[in-house]
């Protein structure tokens, strides 16, 4: 059954798009693009190892497909700016919805906190998000969907933050 909406859900709805498309609020990407390079952990040699992000080309305006360009692409579920489940962990692994597919969508959005851990992510390194100095301490929302993947333990996320312009 479908719920009724209300006015006043309609007019936020409405502001946050004007919002967005005169300036008001800008969308700022916090995501690493993925690439060859992104660098992967590295787990001791006994634990099984992520693939690396490749993409390989399917078509590209050519015999194999003369009117589009598309790839293939491989890689860990927990590669680049990326999103760990529940039931990537032990602990999480007899929790209810705790699969990419089955977490509920409305749990990806937030406000966000911003805490500077610069001086660890230089030591450790695999720094997962960027353009973080582009985002207040606090004020901001974050959209972090993973893909849908059944049974997935994790999934590259698309993050984007709402902050005001």
């Amino acid at each position: 059954m479908q719920r009724e909406t209300k006015t006043s859900e309609v007019q936020i709805l409405a502001q946050l798009a004007a919002g967005i498309v005169s300036g008001g609020i800008r969308v700022v990407d916090l995501t690493v693009p993925l690439e060859p390079a992104t660098p992967t952990i590295r787990l001791p040699p006994q634990f099984a190892p992520s693939k690396p992000f490749a993409l390989q080309e399917i078509s590209r305006y050519d015999e194999r497909g003369p009117a589009w360009y598309w790839n293939n692409f491989e890689c860990g579920e927990h590669t680049g700016t990326h999103f760990d489940a529940p039931v990537h962990w032990v602990t999480g692994k007899d929790h209810p919805e705790n699969a990419t597919h089955s977490i509920p969508a409305d749990r990806f959005i937030g406000p966000a906190c911003v805490i500077d851990v610069s001086e660890e992510v230089a030591k450790n390194g695999l720094a997962s998000l960027t353009n973080l100095d582009q985002l207040p301490a606090v004020g901001a929302m974050v959209i972090a969907p993973p893909l849908k993947i059944v049974n997935g333990s994790g999934s590259p996320l698309r993050v984007l933050a709402l902050v005001p312009g």
